[in-house]
């Protein structure tokens, strides 16, 4: 099993869609929680979510200028 690094952020993207695959709209929505929210306070923000649930440990290194 891979070993994180010291990681601040939990990223969450989740599929959303309005209407059917030949009419309405799809869209993404995306939030950034901290790496001490509890997995089911990040499923109660995806509940709505119409297609896939996307959750990334985001490792960049905060102290990098580019950040």
């Amino acid at each position: 099993m891979k070993q994180f690094k010291d990681y601040e952020r939990i990223i969450a993207v989740k599929e959303k869609s309005n209407g059917n695959e030949t009419v309405g709209d799809m869209w993404i929505e995306t939030k950034t929680f901290s790496k001490h929210t509890a997995i089911s306070i990040i499923m109660d923000w995806a509940k709505d979510c119409s297609g896939r649930l996307t959750i990334t440990i985001d490792e960049t290194d905060t102290d990098d200028p580019l950040f």
